[in-house]
C-alpha cells in the first residue's frame, strides 16, 4: 500500500515539475516579447523628445526675432 501512495505521489511531482517547466518557457517567450516592446518604446520617446527639442527652440528664436522687430 505504501508503494501505491509514493507513486501516487511521485506521479503528482512529476506532473506539477512538467507544468512548471512549461509556464517557465512560456514567461521566458513573453519576455522576449515584452522587452523587444519596449526597446521600440524607448527608441520612440528619445526620438520625440529631440523633435519637441528641435521645436523649442525653433519658437524660442522665432518669438525672439518677432520680439526685436517691435522694439
Amino acid at each position: 500500500m505504501d508503494a501505491v501512495w509514493a507513486a501516487g505521489v511521485a506521479g503528482a511531482f512529476s506532473l506539477l515539475a512538467i507544468v512548471v517547466a512549461k509556464l517557465g518557457k512560456e514567461n521566458h517567450a513573453d519576455h522576449q516579447v515584452v522587452q523587444g516592446i519596449l526597446r521600440t518604446m524607448h527608441k520612440s520617446l528619445n526620438r520625440t523628445e529631440d523633435k519637441v527639442d528641435r521645436i523649442d527652440t525653433a519658437l524660442t528664436d522665432h518669438v525672439r526675432s518677432k520680439h526685436k522687430q517691435t522694439d
